[in-house]
């Protein structure tokens, strides 16, 4: 390394925001902060004089000795190279940064077991039933099939959906296959959580999430858009599964927000805290299935308005969290989790994802199995011609459908705005779904002047 030439790569621009050194590569979607030594360093490449005889040069300049300028620059010089800040004379561009993606096992597999459900919001993206005429349940016996030939270690992430889950007949044997045969690493159930509460001590041992859909911490909110009595139901069942005391579980509530209910959205942290939910996540309606013609999803800034507060309420009652871990709870086998939060409508934490993104995963990362066998890039893509497969197909032949859609439709190859925007590594091009919808013509659409925003922002936050 010491004896090789390295030159500065042109692909990264740099930014100095707060007084940070912040180099920013929109060629493949990476972005790095260096310190000042770091960047001094980095300074004195030029192309002609190797690392070692920059060591030389420094020496003479500080009168250390190379060995100990070596030990000093070492790591920096490490990071410099493995983000490609720097890069051997001798290589091309397309050598260092050949991310193109390749065939591999999905990293999370959603399984809709019905096409069935109790209730009938009308901002959900499947087009699934209230009433049981005729409606098809899944085999879980072809599920299990399918998935063992994935090798165990690419074993990783299960959602369990519907229609409503507890509502299939079968879902304590595919959850007791699913995590203790094929041995997935995390299993999650998908539920409006209103039904059928005695399963929950037979099914809820075998998962380890269970995402509750609640929209309002109150009647109020949240029967307006699930129907009467809803709330009250989902509260039975909140408790049901807290009283199990199972150490395996983490409770996750999921909010879509509407124009009807995105003022409640600062009240979540408090009943999270209040019902001990471990995460709350932020829905941003797709325009897909029901949600086709829904025409009250909240703007950015409507939204934005408002997750300030959330925030602020999150952190108090994080602190209370924070309270009871260390005055109340030390030495205890399993203590109070904090309360994560994510959201749809926030893409900030793509810049911690290495190399840069194409498409969202669809077909690759992830896919979607139908309750008929038929399988999908994305769970919001159910339609027939975006078929890549049955569970009756080898899963490499299903894999390989997926990635020759995945490179069909994504940012590199199809010639819109977002092809040519310098953040499309950052984002992939947004939802492929919504995409569909709104262009009729392909799957690649941005939200670009917000997505835009919240990049720049949020490399200016983790740069402080």
């Amino acid at each position: 390394m010491i004896n090789n030439i390295y030159l500065k790569n042109s692909e990264y621009k740099y930014y100095n925001i707060n007084e940070k050194h912040i180099f920013i590569n929109y060629h493949t979607g990476d972005w790095i902060k260096i310190n000042d030594s770091a960047f001094d360093f980095y300074n004195k490449i030029n192309g002609t004089k190797s690392i070692s005889e920059i060591f030389n040069e420094l020496s003479k300049e500080f009168a250390l000795s190379v060995e100990i300028l070596h030990n000093l620059y070492k790591p920096t010089i490490d990071n410099l190279i493995k983000s490609s800040l720097i890069i051997d004379s001798i290589k091309s561009i397309d050598e260092v940064f050949d991310n193109k993606e390749e065939l591999g096992f999905p990293k999370k597999i959603w399984i809709h077991v019905n096409d069935v459900c109790n209730l009938s919001c009308s901002f959900c993206y499947s087009n699934v039933n209230c009433e049981n005429n005729g409606y098809k349940d899944l085999d879980y016996n072809r599920v299990v099939k399918f998935l063992q030939e994935i090798p165990i270690e690419n074993r990783k992430e299960i959602v369990i959906s519907g229609g409503e889950p507890f509502l299939y007949k079968h879902l304590e044997n595919l959850t007791l296959e699913l995590k203790h045969h094929l041995k997935f690493e995390e299993v999650t159930i998908i539920t409006n959580g209103t039904v059928n509460h005695e399963n929950y001590e037979r099914i809820l041992p075998n998962i380890d999430i269970l995402q509750i859909s609640l929209d309002g911490t109150s009647s109020d909110f949240n029967d307006k858009l699930r129907g009467k009595g809803s709330f009250n139901n989902t509260i039975q069942g909140i408790n049901k599964a807290n009283n199990l005391g199972l150490n395996n579980l983490a409770l996750k509530i999921s909010v879509t927000l509407t124009k009807d209910n995105i003022e409640d959205l600062p009240n979540y942290p408090k009943f999270a805290y209040e019902n001990n939910i471990e995460h709350i996540h932020i829905n941003k309606i797709v325009y897909v299935g029901k949600a086709i013609n829904f025409c009250q999803r909240p703007t950015f800034d409507e939204y934005s308005a408002v997750y300030t507060e959330f925030l602020s309420n999150l952190k108090i009652y994080n602190t209370e969290v924070l309270y009871q871990r260390a005055a109340l709870e030390v030495g205890k086998e399993k203590r109070r989790p904090f309360i994560k939060a994510t959201s749809s409508y926030d893409i900030s934490s793509k810049l911690y994802v290495s190399g840069k993104l194409s498409s969202c995963g669809m077909g690759t990362t992830q896919i979607s199995i139908n309750n008929n066998g038929t399988i999908y890039p994305c769970p919001s893509l159910h339609l027939d011609e975006f078929n890549i497969g049955t569970l009756d197909d080898n899963i490499n032949d299903v894999m390989a459908k997926g990635l020759e859609f995945n490179n069909a439709n994504n940012v590199d190859n199809i010639d819109n705005d977002c092809y040519k925007c310098e953040y499309k590594y950052f984002c992939g091009g947004g939802c492929c779904a919504e995409a569909l919808r709104k262009t009729d013509k392909n799957l690649i659409y941005n939200d670009c002047s917000n997505y835009e925003k919240q990049i720049l922002n949020s490399i200016e936050k983790f740069a402080i």
